[in-house]
């Protein structure tokens, strides 16, 4: 299961007159991650700190205090994305300072509610692999079949002197479904797998 941000998404949150802009943006390489980060800088070029964390679906992961205390701001961004579980992203926190010394304590909270508020903002998704499935049958056994996927996703329906069903099913489920049809069926209709395709679906951020 892959969770990740659909689009750039930016929020402020004030604290103690010290201004906490965070911005979360979808990744899929460490590149994409720092052309991200130069670009905030030159957008904020005088601000005190751009802090930032990403991960991404293949294990790697990176978080910067960009000279704040160490682990009072990469680290608690990070664990906002890994506690809701999402990669192939970066969330860059700006911080542009009011005056006030926040402490170890204070700078962990707001740099954490900056993270927080900017997924709770940003749609994310769920990318999911199906295993396309074309499934064809008489008009007999049609109504027996609809029956059957009520609970799949049906990509098309094709009505000639027979009928076919473009299907998705989960690609964990993938392995079992054509004995299951066929089961179900009493062996009525053709099963035959096309390709793999990534679908998306959105989800709700933690708490």
């Amino acid at each position: 299961m892959v969770i990740t941000i659909k689009d750039i998404s930016t929020i402020e949150i004030i604290e103690k007159k010290s201004r906490f802009i965070a911005t979360a943006i979808p990744i899929n390489s460490e590149d994409e991650a720092k052309t991200h980060l130069v670009n905030i800088k030159k957008t904020h070029y005088n601000a005190n700190h751009n802090c930032y964390a990403y991960q991404l679906e293949d294990g790697i992961q990176k978080c910067s205090d960009d000279k704040e205390p160490s682990g009072t701001a990469g680290r608690p961004i990070l664990d906002v994305l890994s506690g809701n579980n999402i990669t192939n992203a970066i969330i860059i926190v700006t911080r542009y300072f009011g005056g006030t010394l926040l402490g170890t304590g204070g700078l962990v909270h707001a740099y954490s509610s900056a993270a927080k508020q900017v997924i709770l903002e940003a749609t994310l998704i769920e990318q999911i692999s199906v295993q396309l499935f074309s499934i064809k049958c008489n008009y007999a056994t049609l109504g027996k079949l609809e029956y059957l996927l009520q609970s799949f996703n049906i990509r098309d329906k094709i009505y000639t002197d027979i009928v076919e069903i473009i299907v998705e099913v989960v690609l964990s489920e993938a392995d079992n479904f054509s004995n299951w049809l066929v089961d179900n069926t009493n062996n009525k209709v053709e099963i035959l797998k096309k390709d793999i395709d990534i679908i998306f679906q959105d989800v709700s951020a933690k708490n």
